[in-house]
């Protein structure tokens, strides 16, 4: 039997890699808190292992920073990881979705066009960062160019829904840019305090308060949701104070829930959503 041959150091980055994407940037739950003693492990392999690839370096030094929540520190690592290696389409979605974290749709939007269309990349992540897009910027037109392509199929309805949410929120004076400005924080809340995608679920209040309501499905426990609910109102208050954006308040009303909550009796509770309540005005 030959002996097994050592690691190389090529090998140890891509193990480091695989691990951070596995155990810190998937398949998340509950609260998140960074573990700063694994953080230091990734560090301190990539750097002893940086000549094997010095592209995968930085893409793990862009990789701890997102655990970290130092997403701009982030943003340069990705840079300079696509500086030296530009063919590498995993980190290049791996950024666009980074870029969806940040808010900054039109360049995230350039990159997943590319892969869709150009690199023919269905991965999940990529198709995860199109459809938030799609659903914090109401940018129906941003999906219709993947029509046609596997991604399109699994999403039938969901234009439909965004169209219709576009078209009701004016209808209660909420504008386009209100809305997105208002989902860029829910998304940054999230991430910060859950590193987790949100399931949303929305629907209109349109009687004595005239609101978008989101329900954010995450999985978490009771206490955890309870938690956030509390937690936002402070963030929520502490950005409209900070900002000057007054006008913000009252046309929104956000609920954490756990994931299985969704399934409440609600006439089809996996709808995008829901339609426009007309309350009884007084």
């Amino acid at each position: 039997m030959a002996p097994r041959q050592p690691k190389t150091k090529q090998d140890i980055l891509t193990d480091i890699i695989n691990d951070i994407v596995s155990t810190s940037l998937e398949s998340q739950s509950g609260l998140y808190s960074v573990n700063n003693l694994k953080v230091q492990k990734y560090l301190n392999g990539a750097e002893k292992n940086k000549a094997g690839n010095y592209a995968d370096y930085h893409y793990i030094c862009a990789l701890v920073s997102t655990v970290e929540g130092k997403l701009r520190e982030a943003d340069y690592s990705y840079c300079v990881a696509m500086k030296i290696d530009s063919s590498n389409i995993v980190v290049l979605g791996n950024y666009a979705t980074l870029l969806v974290d940040r808010n900054k749709y039109r360049k995230a939007k350039v990159i997943l066009e590319r892969l869709m269309i150009e690199s023919k990349l269905y991965d999940s992540s990529v198709i995860n960062s199109i459809r938030r897009i799609a659903i914090n910027t109401l940018d129906t037109g941003f999906l219709n160019k993947f029509a046609g392509s596997k991604f399109a199929e699994e999403d039938t309805g969901l234009v439909m829904h965004l169209d219709k949410l576009k078209k009701d929120i004016n209808l209660i004076s909420i504008s386009l840019e209100e809305y997105t400005e208002f989902l860029g924080l829910v998304s940054s809340f999230v991430l910060q305090n859950t590193r987790q995608n949100f399931n949303p679920r929305f629907s209109i209040n349109n009687g004595l308060d005239r609101n978008v309501k989101i329900e954010v499905f995450l999985n978490i426990n009771a206490d955890e949701a309870s938690y956030l609910n509390t937690e936002f109102t402070t963030y929520f208050v502490d950005y409209v104070f900070d900002n000057d954006r007054h006008e913000l308040l009252g046309k929104f009303v956000v609920f954490f829930k756990q994931e299985k909550s969704r399934y409440d009796g609600t006439e089809n509770p996996d709808a995008l959503y829901l339609g426009m309540n007309e309350e009884l005005v007084a």
